[in-house]
């Protein structure tokens, strides 16, 4: 027997509106994480491994 495939909800009016807003503001206060820190010690690490090249 098949599965029957659901169909995807849809946001319609005001509904859609306040998403799209509520979106853009998240964006607008996203904050930026600076992972170079990280990024270094992962490096080293792999470096002692000799995985990185």
């Amino acid at each position: 027997m098949a599965i029957e495939i659901k169909p995807i909800p849809v946001l319609h009016g005001e509904a859609a509106a306040r998403f799209v807003e509520a979106a853009d503001e998240a964006l607008e206060k996203r904050g930026s994480i600076d992972f170079s820190k990280q990024v270094a010690k992962a490096r080293a690490i792999l470096k002692r491994s000799k995985l990185y090249i």
